[in-house]
């Protein structure tokens, strides 16, 4: 996984178990590499998604023409 991610043939993975206990083995085993490695955050600049990716939040529209309305 290092390997493809550093040299560019992957950007992210999706990680699927037919155990039930597969998610919770790569989590507590898996994980804890690859954040020593670096390679996966131990910390989030948010709470959202959105705010991961330094995305503003859209204003409702139903609220902007609210706004604009009472503007107006």
């Amino acid at each position: 996984m290092q390997h493809w991610f550093e040299n560019g043939a992957a950007d992210g993975f999706i990680i699927n178990s037919l155990l039930p206990d597969g998610l919770q083995y790569f989590t507590e085993h898996v994980v804890p590499l690859l954040q020593a490695r670096g390679l996966v955050r131990r910390e989030y600049s948010g709470t959202t998604l959105r705010s991961h990716f330094g995305l503003d939040v859209p204003e409702n529209r139903n609220t902007l023409r609210r706004n604009q309305a009472a503007l107006a």
